[in-house]
């Protein structure tokens, strides 16, 4: 109970801070906010979630404009670095 009370109060700060975007079905990825320059994969092994169902997190995402994939030997790595405005490009 504790724990949805504090899941509830971060997306209401999230939503006043602009990021209104996000939403309950990207908490998996929020919950792990070390992703940059992890594979898919290890983020589906740290989330224990399906390749595919971390992949779909992650396009959702890149949709939005938060992790951008990077080419990186037929395969590709999270970038999340912040653009100018302070929101990840």
């Amino acid at each position: 109970m504790a724990w949805e009370a504090l899941q509830a109060e971060l997306y209401v700060e999230f939503h006043a801070a602009g990021f209104d975007d996000l939403g309950e079905v990207h908490r998996p990825v929020l919950r792990y906010p070390l992703i940059d320059g992890m594979r898919p994969t290890e983020l589906a092994a740290h989330l224990k979630l399906s390749k595919q169902a971390t992949n779909d997190l992650i396009r959702d995402l890149e949709n939005l404009g938060y992790p951008r994939p990077h080419g990186v030997g037929g395969g590709f790595i999270i970038r999340c670095s912040p653009s100018p405005s302070g929101r990840p490009r």
